[in-house]
C-alpha cells in the first residue's frame, strides 16, 4: 500500500530581520504652474537597494487641477527606469514609492501643478549618514560689520 500522507517541509525564514532604511535626502516641492518645467534631481546610487518615497498633498480638491509627474532615467543610457505620478492617468495614492535595485548615475524629473510633493531618497547602507542641518556658527557682529 502507497503512503498518501503529504511531504511538509517547514516554510524557509529570511537570515537577516527587515532592513532598516535612513533618510539620506528629503525635500519639499511646491509646483504650482507647469510651465515653471521641471526640477531635476541626479541621484548616484553606490550601493543598492535605494528607496524614493513621494508624497503628494494637492492645493484643490478638483485632481484635474492638482497633479504630478516624475520620471526616472539612467543617465548613461538615456532609459527611463520608472515612471509614476498623482493624479491624471496615475495613482490618486498620496504615498508612493520607487524602489531602486540597481546601482548607477540617475536623474529624477518632476513635473506638475497646485500640489506639494516631499522627495525621500533612503537607503539600508546609511545609519550614519542621516540627514542633519549643518551647524554654521554665526559670525561676530564686530567682525561682520568692520
Amino acid at each position: 500500500m502507497e503512503n498518501l500522507t503529504p511531504d511538509i517541509t517547514a516554510v524557509p525564514q529570511p537570515n537577516h530581520p527587515l532592513r532598516r532604511y535612513y533618510p539620506v535626502y528629503s525635500q519639499q516641492y511646491r509646483l504650482m504652474y507647469n510651465l515653471e518645467g521641471p526640477y531635476g534631481l541626479e541621484i548616484v546610487c553606490n550601493e543598492a537597494p535605494l528607496r524614493i518615497q513621494f508624497e503628494s498633498n494637492p492645493d484643490h480638491e478638483n485632481l484635474r487641477l492638482s497633479y504630478a509627474y516624475w520620471e526616472l532615467t539612467d543617465i548613461e543610457t538615456g532609459e527611463v527606469i520608472e515612471e509614476g505620478g498623482f493624479s491624471l492617468k496615475h495613482s490618486t495614492q498620496k504615498t508612493q514609492t520607487i524602489n531602486l535595485l540597481r546601482t548607477g548615475n540617475f536623474h529624477l524629473n518632476l513635473y506638475g501643478a497646485r500640489i506639494n510633493v516631499k522627495i525621500t531618497v533612503l537607503s539600508p547602507h546609511a545609519a550614519d549618514m542621516v540627514l542633519q542641518q549643518p551647524q554654521i556658527p554665526s559670525p561676530d557682529e564686530e567682525e561682520y560689520y568692520w
